[in-house]
């Protein structure tokens, strides 16, 4: 096998950002004459490559070069080779290439030489380059555990996440590689992945899924039992069928006058006048369409009777298009989509064309989606940027506990979503917190004030609890049910006149009625003061959005 030597300044190839007038050629060994196809670089570095080789190393460039030459591969003036414009730059190219050559290769220490020559080698499905790299990735581990986590999750390397994984719950149990037990300095897996991520910065998380990201906190938060579980594939198959295509009734007669095409190819015939009574904005678009197609030199001279339709192409996949079309053909009579998903994209739709019934109507069908399912919309909306219903289901959230909790939609969302929700949670847990403390001394003040209660009788005498019993236990502690890192309650609080006094002593005073009644009267003032405290909480942490 080829040694692999300390990775070295590479002061053969010009980085510089001028666009000289000729390619410069790469150092040895890719500058033979003998090579037969030319790579060449943005930063203009003409790599003269052998092809058996990269045929070997790469079935994506060995179809490539089966097939005649595309447009985008010209001819050079050497040897009448073949150029192909690769996107990496030169330092990335070259030691990828070293990887596929049998010659001295690159030891690569660091994280950021690595990642990028990763990523090419996955594009160009180059396996022994990247069994190499993932053992380097696999020996910064003990080091970055969290980075090369990210990495794996972006290259979908299922055995390097695992590892990454493995050596961030070591690290929360105090252990080393070489200990299975353990030490009196361990903390909480989550508590460590968070300082991981104010050490690393959130930016670490991009380009990873939220699922991804869920499941490695699951991991993590169950200490290593769940570890037959796939951290980079849902533990249950996702549901395999696709929402069916609505199809629009559209009458016969009068004949649709305009094609709706979609990017997918998808057609719809429908009638122009229709459209333009319910969006204003396409209105606008079809009559624009249909005066440039007139002035066209085409349909000048012609008899429209036997003319194809009009083809308008619209930004709308087909699926929100035909919903839409089913809705504006039947009128009240059709049920607007009951998954969150179809239904948010019919809403941006409705929005961008200014489609105020139908955006206001689902709106309303939204809403009563969301209040079952907060965290879906949650992340249904984050993915069509629909930021106002993000906000309300991030809100509608905080009602149920979101550890442990798994919706299909986090697969096609971003880590940076669900770590933001999973902050706002936290903070505003802290919030009410705080404030139901503050309420709470102001209260204990009413409380106090109340004479002490006392019962006597021939068979027992005992003193009844504290009047502020209920405050500094019950009210104090609700907030330690909102926890990210553990199933809660959420601020689902029972606030009500009968909760607080179910917190109350079992026994009552029976010989001092003003005494109860004191005490009835400020639970009644507490129990009434209560929701505008929680809300004030809340009002008071605003959910950060991209």
């Amino acid at each position: 096998m080829s040694k692999r030597t300390k990775s070295e300044p590479n002061n053969a190839i010009p980085e510089s950002t001028s666009q000289p007038s000729l390619p410069t050629v790469a150092p040895h060994p890719f500058n033979h004459s003998s090579a037969d196809i030319t790579l060449r670089t943005p930063n203009r570095v003409d790599f003269y490559i052998h092809s058996p080789i990269l045929s070997q190393a790469s079935p994506v460039f060995a179809d490539m070069l089966t097939l005649p030459q595309p447009s985008s591969v010209s001819r050079g003036a050497v040897a009448d080779r073949p150029v192909v414009d690769v996107t990496e730059d030169s330092r990335v190219l070259e030691r990828l290439m070293r990887l596929c050559y049998p010659i001295e290769k690159e030891k690569l220490d660091a994280l950021e030489d690595i990642v990028p020559v990763l990523e090419a080698a996955m594009k160009y499905d180059m396996k022994w380059p990247i069994s190499l790299l993932t053992t380097d990735l696999l020996a910064i581990i003990p080091r970055s555990p969290l980075k090369v986590w990210a990495v794996a999750c972006r290259c979908g390397l299922e055995t390097l996440a695992s590892e990454a994984a493995a050596s961030i719950l070591r690290k929360a149990k105090g252990q080393t590689n070489s200990q299975s037990s353990a030490s009196s300095s361990s903390i909480p897996a989550l508590t460590l992945l968070r300082t991981m991520l104010e050490e690393d910065g959130k930016q670490i998380l991009h380009g990873i899924s939220a699922a991804d990201y869920f499941r490695l906190r699951e991991y993590l938060r169950a200490g290593g039992a769940t570890a037959t579980t796939k951290l980079l594939s849902p533990s249950a198959p996702l549901p395999a069928c696709e929402p069916c295509l609505p199809i629009p009734t559209i009458p016969q007669f009068p004949p649709s006058d305009i094609i709706l095409r979609s990017p997918d190819g998808t057609e719809n015939r429908v009638h122009t006048l229709l459209l333009m009574l319910h969006s204003p904005i396409l209105g606008k678009r079809i009559r624009t369409f249909n005066a440039a197609s007139s002035q066209s030199p085409d349909a000048q001279g012609t008899d429209t009777c036997n003319d194809p339709l009009p083809t308008l192409e619209v930004d709308i996949d087909s699926l929100t298009l035909s919903t839409w079309l089913a809705a504006l053909y039947r009128g009240n009579s059709y049920q607007l989509p009951s998954d969150l998903s179809s239904l948010g994209s019919m809403l941006v739709m409705a929005r961008r064309f200014g489609m105020e019934q139908l955006a206001e109507a689902a709106e309303g069908r939204w809403h009563t989606l969301a209040a079952s399912s907060p965290l879906e919309a949650y992340f249904v909306a984050s993915k069509l940027e629909l930021t106002d219903f993000m906000k309300s289901a991030a809100r509608k959230a905080l009602e149920g506990s979101i550890a442990g909790a798994y919706v299909p939609a986090m697969e096609s969302n971003t880590a940076l979503a669900y770590h933001r929700l999973l902050e706002y949670y936290r903070t505003c847990a802290s919030t009410i917190d705080a404030r139901m403390k503050t309420a709470v001394t102001s209260w204990n003040m009413d409380l106090t004030q109340n004479p002490g209660y006392s019962y006597s009788s021939s068979y027992c005498s005992r003193r009844l609890q504290d009047p502020t019993y209920v405050t500094n236990t019950y009210l104090s502690g609700l907030a330690t049910g909102m926890d990210t890192d553990s199933p809660g309650k959420g601020c689902s609080f029972d606030l009500a006149l009968p909760a607080l006094l179910r917190q109350s002593s079992s026994v009552w005073p029976s010989c001092n009625a003003a005494a109860c009644k004191c005490y009835v009267e400020n639970l009644m003032k507490i129990s009434a003061e209560l929701p505008q405290v929680l809300a004030d909480a809340i009002t008071e942490v605003q959910l950060e959005i991209e």
